[in-house]
């Protein structure tokens, strides 16, 4: 149940986002970083190489950061990827989101400190105006 203090109107605090409260919730992150990424596995016996597009998201909360991924599709391409990193995914971009989806990427391959990877083809984003909100110019990582 969110308050209104004046963190919570900007969103609830990223370390409580999981599973359960991905759609309950409603959290707000800015783009820090975006790139499109090559990476590689093995299956039936040869090598696949594809790309996928990586974003650093911000929270209010200059600590609380994370990372989400769109994977290229067969439809659109590395097109796609590109337009959306340049058009929609650029720095500084405000989103909210109430309906979040997580890839299956493995924890322990995860830099940040959120460890869930946010699928950005599922998640529900909504674009918001820059100036409504104050928000950290880079994400912090912890101390340890």
């Amino acid at each position: 149940m969110m308050s209104d203090s004046p963190q919570n109107k900007s969103g609830q605090p990223l370390r409580e986002l999981n599973t359960g409260t991905s759609a309950v919730g409603s959290w707000l992150f800015k783009v820090v970083h975006s790139d499109i990424v090559g990476y590689s596995y093995e299956w039936n016996g040869s090598q696949v190489n594809k790309q996928k597009m990586r974003v650093m998201f911000v929270s209010p909360l200059a600590e609380d950061y994370c990372i989400g991924v769109m994977k290229v599709s067969k439809q659109g391409g590395m097109q796609e990827l590109e337009a959306a990193r340049l058009n929609m995914f650029k720095v500084h971009n405000l989103f909210r989101s109430k309906i979040i989806c997580f890839t299956g990427d493995k924890k322990q391959y995860v830099n940040t400190p959120f460890k869930l990877v946010l699928d950005l083809r599922k998640c529900k984003l909504t674009s918001l105006l820059q100036s409504q909100i104050a928000m950290p110019m880079a994400a912090q990582p912890p101390e340890a």
